[in-house]
């Protein structure tokens, strides 16, 4: 996010200075919009275009050594690390699943004007420095097996709480 800022002190065209070896920048959006980006990834909402500036940028310098891809680092899995009968879906502050396909103005112009946005293919984990309070506000586990769907619970406390 810092290269997207105006007065940024980090210059993206030193990089043309790099050769005998391959950088690979993944850009990983968290949603498609401002609104999104500010929910999910808990960031006021001006940050969201810093990185989609910051990737334009990189984007324009690319070369035979520099390699750039759009990501997007938060979307439905449906694989959850040691819990394989089980997935989970991002949710919105309403509950519902996060629609990203609602993609904002300068997102289509600073990024799906130059690359195809890639899905994670990550299986959801909980790592130890999890936030586990912000994760459980944007995410709802389910059981690929009956169905029963919790909102607001991390893949670990599947079995151990109420449906809500």
């Amino acid at each position: 996010m810092e290269i997207g800022r105006e007065n940024s002190s980090i210059n993206v065209n030193d990089l043309n200075d790099v050769h005998n070896i391959h950088v690979y920048f993944e850009v990983s959006f968290k949603g498609v919009n401002p609104d999104q980006f500010t929910w999910l990834a808990d960031s006021p909402p001006e940050l969201f275009e810093h990185q989609s500036i910051g990737f334009e940028k990189l984007w324009k310098i690319q070369n035979e050594n520099i390699h750039v891809i759009a990501e997007l680092g938060i979307n439905h899995c449906d694989n959850v690390k040691k819990h394989p009968d089980l997935g989970v879906r991002i949710i919105d502050k309403n509950g519902e699943p996060v629609d990203f396909t609602k993609y904002s103005q300068i997102f289509k112009e600073r990024v799906l004007k130059y690359a195809n946005l890639n899905r994670e293919a990550n299986e959801f984990q909980e790592f130890g420095e999890i936030d586990r309070e912000r994760a459980r506000l944007v995410i709802e586990t389910y059981s690929k097996k009956t169905g029963v769907t919790k909102k607001k619970c991390l893949p670990s406390e599947f079995y151990h709480t109420n449906p809500s």
